[in-house]
């Protein structure tokens, strides 16, 4: 998604991918309903900005199945976590690769390591 050096999505993938929301519905209520009691997201796609983020967060509690994923630090905000927590996430993996600037530079890693330290305070 970030094109970092060591992340082979932007390899696998063209661009930035999601189901719309009306998709995303029809397979949760599907998992609902054959009686899934967790939703794992298993790649790095869960928040590409917060506002997308937010409505898949929003989608989520409609259907109160724990989910957890790998989500970026930047877009980790109080407004985030809070619809994190009302969506009965169980877990993320932050991807915090290093709170060393120059170190991120070398991995092409666009966010600051400021932002992986307020993602935690969340």
């Amino acid at each position: 998604v970030n094109h970092c050096a060591f992340c082979d999505d932007s390899r696998m993938w063209t661009g930035y991918r999601r189901k719309p929301d009306s998709r995303l519905r029809q397979e949760l209520a599907a998992l609902a309903g054959l009686g899934a009691r967790h939703v794992s997201f298993c790649d790095s796609l869960l928040n590409p900005s917060a506002g997308m983020f937010h409505g898949l967060l929003r989608l989520l509690e409609e259907y109160g199945l724990p989910w957890d994923g790998m989500v970026q630090a930047r877009e980790i905000l109080p407004e985030t976590a809070r619809l994190m927590r009302r969506s009965r996430c169980a877990g993320v993996f932050v991807g915090i690769e290093s709170f060393s600037r120059s170190f991120l530079r070398l991995l092409r890693k666009e966010h600051a390591a400021a932002h992986g330290e307020k993602a935690l305070l969340y």
